[in-house]
């Protein structure tokens, strides 16, 4: 269901390391879904292509990471952002929406409310990152002309 509704609306899901390493990775369906390739992880090589373009995520992943938590996040200046944990501080969303911003992906589903905040930080007048939550996704026409109403709402269960 979850391939049908992104061939339906022509996205090519993919995630960030970040979030499938630490977030992710225990969910069987998302084992799968990455294994039979039908979801992109997007590593740091493909994201970050030169050692300029590394301190620049790095600089502007510090910026977000202040600007939704309120601090620096506690690591020396010279320290690998993509590898760096800490529980409840919008990692992956951090990653995820910078990453997208990058790459030129337009949408980043998330039910989390930091998205929104942190996609009008990032959004310029030539690249903006629309959020949709599941809910979203489900509703569009393209989805609701070829979805059951109990598929969809299968399908919305999956977030709660």
């Amino acid at each position: 269901m979850f391939e049908k509704v992104f061939t339906i609306l022509q996205y090519r899901p993919c995630v960030h390391e970040y979030v499938y390493k630490n977030e992710m990775f225990f969910l069987p369906m998302m084992q799968s879904l990455v294994q039979e390739k039908r979801v992109e992880v997007l590593e740091k090589h493909s994201i970050v292509k030169s050692q300029e373009q590394e301190s620049l995520y790095a600089l502007q992943w510090r910026q977000l990471y202040h600007d939704i938590n309120g601090t620096f996040p506690s690591l020396s200046p010279d320290s690998d952002v993509f590898s760096f944990r800490e529980s409840g501080k919008n990692l992956g969303e951090i990653h995820s929406l910078l990453s997208a911003k990058i790459l030129g992906i337009p949408y980043f589903c998330s039910n989390d409310h930091g998205s929104k905040y942190l996609a009008k930080r990032l959004s310029t007048s030539k690249r903006t990152v629309t959020i949709l939550t599941l809910h979203d996704v489900v509703e569009q026409e393209k989805v609701k002309l070829l979805l059951s109403n109990t598929q969809r709402r299968g399908l919305l269960s999956l977030h709660k």
